[in-house]
């Protein structure tokens, strides 16, 4: 039942965004989403690696489909945006510095995971020159559960009092996080 309800929550915006005539890369990026919840729901790290894999995939995915326009490379060299992207490439490098420890035989995977958010995020603040701030405040959420996340995977103690609200908070900040791309792509 947990793989089923976190695979749709995600995975009935793949229709939407078909019905919408969304661009097919926010479609795939959503549907690999969706195939990295249904691995996360799962038990294993193998389960968790095929995760992570669907979701670094969907990330390349919103990379491509963020930096879709010529300009948007440049816009980021522009003030105040590349002080977001350096703050965005510290906060990737603090993570990957707390979690190399602590991630074991998963680090090199998580790593490159870390690097490809971080990229995400980057190509999210390249739609703000559209004039709307829902893609990058999707992102943001995003990366937030992300951060809770691993957090919660890699360093508080499994039985921790946090651990009982942790989920919480993933989801909804993760959920908040792809609906808003999807409405950023969609409708603004």
């Amino acid at each position: 039942m947990k793989s089923i309800v976190k695979t749709t929550a995600i995975g009935t915006l793949v229709p939407a965004a078909l019905l919408t005539g969304a661009p097919a890369l926010l479609g795939s990026g959503l549907a690999f989403c969706a195939l990295g919840d249904f691995w996360l729901s799962r038990n294993g790290e193998r389960a968790f690696l095929i995760g992570l894999i669907s979701f670094a995939i969907g990330h390349i995915c919103y990379i491509l489909l963020f930096f879709s326009t010529s300009a948007a490379l440049l816009f980021l060299l522009e003030m105040p945006w590349v002080i977001a992207v350096g703050v965005l490439m510290m906060m990737g490098g603090f993570m990957g510095r707390v979690l190399w420890p602590a991630t074991g035989s998963i680090r090199i995977p998580v790593m490159v995971y870390i690097a490809i958010i971080i990229a995400m995020g980057i190509a999210a603040i390249s739609t703000i020159q559209n004039g709307s701030y829902v893609v990058l405040i999707g992102a943001g959420l995003f990366i937030l559960s992300d951060i809770i996340l691993s957090t919660e995977l890699f360093l508080l103690p499994v039985k921790h009092k946090l651990c009982r609200i942790t989920p919480y908070f993933v989801w909804a900040f993760y959920w908040l996080g792809q609906v808003s791309i999807f409405s950023g792509v969609v409708f603004f």
